[in-house]
């Protein structure tokens, strides 16, 4: 296997477990309740910065790879793309506060939202911060800097976040707030992103002052608006069906119960580990396949990772299943071992996710994005009307049966497609 493949699968998975140390830190430090207030606006913060960043990072991806030989260019289409970012940056933090305003008076009598304000006025620092950070590491990733560009964008953050966590609530037990978690995130963010502009000036370094070109015209900034729209479109779906249910938990119960939920949904999520190994590792072959028109190679990688991802799964779930509970109250503390259910019920989910194997990653190789897309905002509409039916029946029960269905039926519905695709 190539070694940038391997490097990939590493900072992925170190991506993954660097996320779930940092839910392990601030969950015992801060208890149910303030976990529950912060994680709540944070999926709040993801699902915008989804629209700030309006698929200008994948673009700038493109336009660096396209532009190798010419770094002027690049640094000024780089340029142009980052003061968008700011201006949608600026516009989403207006749009969240007067929907939050709106929504504090529309559900006065539900749930009590002012809990939830002081954490997420600090967190829509975070929109234009995270935005830049991901259009800096696809910049990196398009010049041939693939492992900085990766590292900076799937590792550095959460790895700051987690030590300045650790030493702050440490030695400071009265910042053990919510807001005061925000606020070691947004300095996590803001180094993160002085750390990708320490990167870029190392790959595109100016010239000399004397020895400068004329400046450079980028080139018009409307076609890749345009195609950072067909972006957004691809991938807004599949963000909002990783946070749905952390917000919707949030809006329907209290943010105590999106701390229980929380912690169960970061532990359940390693049971597809084993799955995310094999999409880094097959997706080149997968594609290699289809060039040449062997569907019978790609049949077998297919089962190839659907063993291998499904049976760690499935040793995942046993795990779980036999000492969750006590794993819960170890990891996480006392206060969260009333989540095994939940965290029960969404291994039950992942475990068929991984059990159907890298069908997205194939499709996405065999040329079948739409049919991806589909599939994913389908599943996204359903898990909508999953979560609002199931919720107000059975909480957080509901919750996580609402996602395993949504998790499992869009890794179905793509092994359906896959089989006709290989199948005629």
């Amino acid at each position: 296997m190539p070694v940038h493949l391997i490097q990939t699968g590493v900072i992925h998975l170190g991506s993954v477990v660097l996320s779930v140390g940092v839910g392990v830190v601030l969950a015992r430090f801060l208890g149910p309740g303030e976990f529950g207030l912060y994680a709540f606006a944070l999926a709040i913060v993801t699902l915008s910065v989804v629209l700030v960043e309006f698929g200008l990072p994948t673009v700038m991806l493109r336009e660096a790879a396209a532009r190798r030989e010419d770094p002027a260019m690049i640094r000024a289409i780089a340029s142009r793309l980052a003061v968008v970012v700011l201006v949608n940056g600026a516009v989403a933090v207006g749009l969240l506060i007067g929907s939050w305003l709106i929504a504090r008076v529309a559900m006065r009598d539900a749930v009590p939202l002012a809990p939830y304000g002081p954490v997420l006025g600090i967190g829509l620092a975070l929109l234009p911060v995270l935005a830049l950070v991901k259009l800096g590491s696809g910049t990196l990733r398009g010049t041939g800097a693939m492992l900085t560009g990766q590292t900076t964008e799937f590792v550095v953050r959460n790895l700051l976040l987690s030590l300045a966590a650790l030493a702050t609530f440490a030695i400071w037990p009265d910042a053990r707030t919510a807001p005061s978690a925000m606020a070691i995130h947004v300095c996590a963010a803001l180094a993160t992103l002085a750390i990708t502009g320490a990167a870029l000036a190392r790959v595109l370094p100016r010239p000399p002052k004397a020895a400068r070109p004329d400046p450079v015209k980028a080139p018009a900034i409307r076609p890749r608006l345009r195609s950072g729209f067909f972006f957004l479109l691809g991938s807004s779906a599949l963000i909002v069906n990783t946070q749905l249910d952390v917000v919707m938990v949030g809006s329907l119960l209290g943010a105590e119960d999106v701390g229980l939920y929380r912690v169960a949904a970061q532990a359940a999520i390693l049971t597809s580990f084993g799955l995310q190994i094999v999409q880094v590792a097959l997706a080149p072959r997968f594609s290699r396949a289809w060039r040449e028109g062997d569907l019978a190679a790609m049949k077998r990688l297919w089962l190839q990772g659907a063993a291998f991802g499904g049976g760690l799964a499935l040793i995942a779930l046993a795990a779980f299943a036999s000492s969750g509970r006590v794993l819960l109250a170890t990891v996480f503390g006392d206060a969260y071992s009333g989540s095994f259910t939940v965290l029960l019920i969404l291994c039950v989910g992942y475990a068929a996710n991984a059990a159907c194997g890298p069908v997205g990653v194939m499709l996405s190789m065999a040329n079948r994005e739409r049919l991806v897309a589909a599939c994913i905002w389908a599943t996204l509409l359903g898990n909508v009307a999953l979560n609002f039916t199931l919720i107000p029946l059975f909480g957080l029960q509901g919750a996580a049966i609402a996602t395993a269905v949504a998790v499992a039926g869009l890794q179905g519905a793509m092994a359906i497609v896959a089989y006709r695709t290989l199948n005629g």
